[in-house]
């Protein structure tokens, strides 16, 4: 990776150098969008970005058709019924702290009911804390719901 101006990079260094700064410190930049189609190159980057994470970090996919139970936890009802009082569940917000949620990148995701819906205000309120991750596949510039882009 060089250290001169940003025109002197190739957009795989400058992708390097996101990954780089996500793992460093993905609090402070609250995450990333990544524009890459699927296939080998953002499976590298991927493979980048976990190896540059901390041990201790888990990263997480959330499923397009997510529900909220999953999502930021709730009661599990076997679990509850089984012994007879409340038993939490994790989601995958707890499950991710500290480490990546990667956010499904299909346009569906802020439209029907899956992350970026209604629901998002839920991660201002969390005491948990992932960096996110959004894959785009398509290289265009991604239209980000604004409520992500914060």
């Amino acid at each position: 990776m060089t250290t001169g101006p940003a025109s002197d990079r190739s957009p795989w260094e400058d992708a390097c150098l996101a990954a780089t700064i996500l793992a460093v410190a993905p609090h402070a930049i609250g995450g990333l969008v990544l524009r890459a189609r699927s296939g080998p190159v953002r499976d590298a980057w991927l493979a980048l970005m976990r190896s540059l994470l901390p041990d201790p970090a888990k990263i997480r996919r959330v499923p397009l058709n997510v529900g909220d139970d999953r999502l930021i936890g709730g009661l599990d009802l076997p679990a509850t019924l089984a012994r007879g009082r409340p038993v939490a569940e994790r989601g995958l917000l707890a499950e991710a702290d500290g480490g990546v949620l990667i956010v499904p990148s299909a346009p569906a995701a802020g439209a029907e009911g899956g992350p970026g819906a209604d629901d998002t205000s839920f991660a201002m309120r969390s005491p948990f804390a992932p960096a996110l991750l959004r894959p785009f596949k398509s290289l265009r510039q991604p239209s980000l719901d604004l409520r992500l882009r914060d």
